[in-house]
């Protein structure tokens, strides 16, 4: 073998690594801000695609469930048959209690019926109005020297049925996850004074 070419087979890997090493340093002394920016923007990418998704199948289950699917006086005519059903049986109340059991295990019928059509969406407004109905008749029924909410319906639910006003879904309206403004007085007064409106309620 000849001197030159063993050292030219020595000369080669040493050329390697000294490239390696050159191109190892000139990546770690880069700036760091660069490499935070493209990170940032792989991160922001991937939040807006997972956001999109959410967004499409949050759109899609409402848009699926059966309460949305119904015609809105079809929805307002259901609703309408079961609160005065619920109201005859607190009027019979007054002259039986024991149809205020029946008003109970009725409002609780009508609840599960509507979180059925919400497929179980406890945030829904409508599902929120049946719950806190649900608990006002049970513990007017129930505990002891609390019959006067039962009095109280009779005539809420009249001012509903009748009116188009309904005291309860107004009072759940203030709670902090219901409202789109910070609570006041005038925010009070508005909610209890506004006018019966069709749609969705909004004080004005």
């Amino acid at each position: 073998m000849s001197p030159g070419r063993g050292c030219q087979r020595r000369t080669t890997p040493l050329l390697f690594y000294v490239l390696h090493c050159d191109t190892l340093a000139r990546w770690q002394s880069a700036p760091s801000s660069g490499k935070a920016l493209r990170i940032s923007v792989r991160r922001g990418m991937v939040m807006s695609s997972r956001k999109s998704k959410s967004s499409s199948a949050n759109g899609q289950s409402k848009a699926n469930c059966l309460w949305e699917r119904m015609a809105e006086q079809n929805r307002k005519r259901l609703t309408w048959w079961l609160w005065l059903v619920t109201w005859l049986a607190l009027l019979a109340g007054l002259w039986d209690r024991d149809f205020f059991v029946v008003v109970v295990i009725f409002s609780a019928c009508h609840s599960l019926l509507i979180m059925a059509l919400l497929r179980f969406n406890l945030a829904a407004f409508p599902v929120q109005v049946r719950i806190a109905y649900f608990f006002w008749v049970a513990i007017g029924t129930f505990v002891p020297y609390m019959t006067i909410l039962m009095y109280i319906t009779i005539i809420g639910l009249a001012t509903n049925l009748f009116l188009s006003y309904c005291p309860l879904a107004r009072m759940l309206y203030l709670l902090p996850w219901n409202r789109q403004e910070p609570f006041s007085f005038d925010l009070i007064r508005r909610v209890m004074l506004t006018p019966p409106v069709p749609g969705k309620f909004t004080p004005r």
